[in-house]
């Protein structure tokens, strides 16, 4: 069978200008990469870096704490005092819904007086519901800024509410009173 290349032509000749020879290395790569890394420069200007998140430094764990833990002593009065607290808060729904019934069933009373003295064992049922919902809880599970929170409201909400409670005491009632 032949003893002549399969081709019909010659591959062409690229010693040509228009072709010049490549100079292409396969391994110049692994040999780089072989090669030790380049020292980085000590930096000379400011330490801040302004392309890094705050967030992102690491957290120093011997620097000294500000804050000191609670004593079991105090960490005992304030469970005590949630436990008062929550029972405060029972006794007073109970109150709220027995006032909200009287107003209810109270007769021979302007409708809108009635509806407006209503509001008041209202509000208290609503806010005693979530105290006690708030109370039930677990305290650890939240943060220490929630659970003041949560105080500073239920302080500031019971003070009108209390109010309402209170009879307005006028010049008759000064007579009847021995």
């Amino acid at each position: 069978m032949g003893g002549s290349q399969p081709f019909m032509y010659n591959a062409a000749w690229r010693n040509d200008a228009r072709f010049p020879a490549t100079t292409f290395d396969p391994k110049a790569v692994t040999r780089a990469s072989w090669e030790p890394k380049p020292r980085k420069p000590p930096p000379t200007g400011p330490l801040i870096s302004f392309d890094r998140h705050p967030d992102a430094h690491m957290v120093v764990s011997h620097r000294n704490n500000p804050y000191l833990p609670l004593g079991q002593r105090m960490k005992k009065w304030i469970k005590g005092l949630r436990n008062v607290q929550f029972l405060i808060r029972v006794l007073e729904i109970n109150a709220a819904i027995g006032s909200l019934v009287l107003l209810i069933l109270i007769t021979n009373i302007d409708e809108a007086t009635g509806w407006i003295m209503r509001i008041s064992p209202g509000v208290a049922i609503a806010q005693c519901s979530y105290a006690i919902y708030h109370l039930s809880r677990n305290a650890s599970g939240r943060t220490p800024g929630s659970s003041a929170a949560y105080h500073v409201f239920a302080a500031t909400s019971d003070l009108p509410n209390a109010a309402g409670y209170e009879p307005a005491r006028g010049s008759s009632d000064r007579e009847a009173i021995p």
